[in-house]
């Protein structure tokens, strides 16, 4: 069994990464921003509005993760059989030490006629780049915003940080929010008070 696997399997026990956030009872929708749109009157992308996302999301990832914390970084990408896939330093761009690139693992899930790839590392937070990282998160919908993620088999990638020190797994799927699963009920209430306008309900 990997790494991420199992240790999916022990703490987070019937919850699967590859699928849907919202039916795993401890997880918190947030939406990065409401006060501005995506577009501005013009039809162009609006600077308040990205910039609120950005400063969300960082401030979300600094309150769940701290500097000790230990982490796997999580960068998934699903592709049809029939293609062949390139294991390239994917995770290279995110990280401060090109050494980490060294330490990749892989993982491969077969799901209805898709496979699931699967390219994490354990590192800390200071081994990502964080600005670059959440812009490119935020940004990937946008052609005319830089950094973006770059799509694979015409699928942005997935990016996880899983907080192995708190039992943590936090999701920023794009620009519009992010979902935070825990497994502790004390950091569940926790957050769900500090987020309380923040938190979208299904």
């Amino acid at each position: 069994m990997q790494e991420l696997e199992s240790y999916l399997e022990k703490n987070f026990k019937g919850f699967d990464i590859t699928d849907s956030f919202i039916d795993y009872l401890q997880t918190l929708h947030i939406e990065l921003e409401d006060g501005h749109y995506q577009l501005d009157e013009y039809e162009e992308t609006n600077p308040l509005y990205f910039n609120a996302v950005y400063t969300s999301a960082k401030q979300i990832l600094h309150d769940l993760i701290g500097d000790q914390d230990e982490l796997f970084f999580v960068f998934q990408t699903i592709k049809e059989r029939d293609h062949r896939f390139k294991r390239v330093s994917l995770i290279d761009k995110f990280t401060n030490d090109r050494v980490l690139s060294s330490k990749l693992k892989f993982s491969k899930i077969n799901r209805d006629n898709n496979e699931i790839h699967q390219i994490y590392i354990s590192c800390k937070k200071s081994d990502l780049k964080i600005e670059y990282l959440i812009r490119a998160i935020c940004n990937q919908d946008f052609p005319n915003l830089e950094p973006r993620l770059k799509r694979y088999y015409g699928r942005a990638p997935e990016i996880f940080i899983i907080n192995k020190t708190t039992d943590c797994i936090l999701h920023f799927y794009d620009d519009r929010g992010c979902f935070i699963l825990t497994r502790s009920d004390e950091k569940f209430e926790q957050y769900k008070d500090k987020y309380k306008k923040m938190i979208l309900e299904e």
